[in-house]
């Protein structure tokens, strides 16, 4: 695949080769949790935690990369969102992580 010179930076930032301010992680929606069962737009994930949800994988395989304000979030859904670390963390705690990522 070949990136274009802005998207390859850009990219390098999230990977966490440029800036500690900004993490790409993924994060499993928990059994339980307050994202389980519940669309993006009810949730107000961006509102609620600041961190931008990129897509969301759903426990059979298939991405979801443009998940809208109606796509509803299940458990086993893995989502894989870009923030600051503690939008990250904020997105982490409503959909049930136990351990922090880095």
């Amino acid at each position: 695949m070949v990136l274009k010179p802005q998207v390859s930076a850009f990219l390098e930032v999230v990977r966490g080769g440029g800036s500690p301010d900004l993490r790409l992680e993924q994060i499993e929606v928990r059994k339980g949790s307050r994202a389980c069962g519940h669309s993006i737009r009810k949730l107000r994930i961006q509102e609620r935690t600041g961190a931008l949800l990129v897509a969301d994988r759903r426990p059979g395989g298939a991405f979801d990369t443009r998940p809208g304000p109606e796509t509803t979030l299940g458990e086993g859904d893995v989502l894989i969102g870009v923030g600051a670390p503690a939008e990250i963390h904020a997105l982490e705690d409503l959909s049930g992580v136990q351990e922090r990522s880095g």
